[in-house]
């Protein structure tokens, strides 16, 4: 195994345990509910019974965005302390604002189940049944490519 080899598994393992971090210990309940929100798709909660439109949804989502970047930031920090991890910070940067950019494109969920409709999984997207929801697996499936593509491209050449 290259020592590109080892830097590019553990940028995607990091990226991708801190990701789901963010996703799932940190993120707010009001931003998870609220961060798909569109005027053609309100989500209503109790507080907001009328509610939240496609400007409460772009709100929620650059919210849960940012503590999301912040976790898997905070994940790259301890890699490169502890491990030597040998990746520029601009390149960590670089891997973060991809990350962060196809999170808020991803979870504002649109455009995600436009593709699986274009694409004949539309039906898998729209599971909410049995256990299963489709539109959640569906969005890890491609936070999960990101990662790992972004690993790739950070792992390239290294340099300190």
């Amino acid at each position: 195994m290259t020592s590109r080899t080892a830097t590019a598994a553990l940028l995607a393992v990091v990226l991708d345990s801190f990701g789901a971090a963010g996703d799932y210990l940190i993120q707010t309940d009001h931003d998870a509910r609220t961060k798909g929100a569109a005027d053609s798709r309100p989500v209503t909660c109790d507080q907001h019974p009328a509610g939240h439109g496609t400007r409460d949804g772009r709100a929620a989502c650059l919210s849960h965005v940012a503590s999301f970047t912040a976790t898997q930031a905070a994940g790259l920090f301890a890699a490169r302390r502890l491990t030597g991890l040998p990746v520029p910070p601009a390149r960590l940067a670089a891997v973060l604002a991809v990350s962060a950019i196809t999170h808020y494109a991803i979870d504002r969920r649109e455009g995600l189940r436009r593709a699986a409709h274009a694409t004949g999984k539309g039906q898998f997207y729209d599971l909410a049944d049995h256990g299963i929801n489709g539109a959640a697996l569906m969005d890890q499936a491609v936070h999960k490519t990101v990662h790992v593509l972004t690993a790739l491209a950070a792992a390239g050449r290294t340099h300190r």
